[in-house]
Formats: C-alpha cells, structure tokens, sequence
C-alpha cells in the first residue's frame, strides 16, 4: 500500500488560489495530451523536467505512474489513473 501526504499552507489573503500539486498537474495533462511532450506543452515546461521528475516520482512512490512503450502514446498506469 501507497500512502501520500501532501502539505499546504493556506493564507487569508491568497484570494482565489487553488490547491494544486505538480505530480497531479502532470499526470492529469500526460491523460488530456496523451504524450510527456504534449503534457510538458500544456504545462508550459521542458519535455526533460517533466519526464525526470514522472521518473524521480515513480522511484519515490516504488510503482509505475506512466506505462512508457516506445513508439505509442503515453498512458497512465492504474496507480497513475487513481492517483
């Protein structure tokens, strides 16, 4: 079992900021663009940064978030879809 904990800091004077967490911004663009590419793109980011940091990601969590065939489009695992 996977357990997450993420930590927020909530301010009065934040206005209308939404709660947001990169890995969940990244694999909920990897579903939208169906590629790493299409996903850094929509996030305004380099191809590397998001590839490296699904990898770094999957290392820490000790399961497959991308499900990473050569030639195909990018989809996300089971673990990625529930996260």
């Amino acid at each position: 079992m996977h357990r997450i904990q993420l930590h927020y800091t909530l301010d009065r004077d934040a206005g209308d900021a939404l709660i947001r967490n990169p890995l969940l911004d990244m694999l909920q663009a990897v579903a939208q663009q169906g590629s790493i590419s299409g996903a850094a793109r929509a996030l305004d980011l380099s191809y590397r940064h998001v590839w490296g940091a699904l990898k770094r990601w999957e290392e820490q969590l000790g399961s497959e978030l991308i499900i990473w065939g050569k030639g195909q489009s990018a989809q996300l695992s089971e673990f990625g879809t529930k996260l």
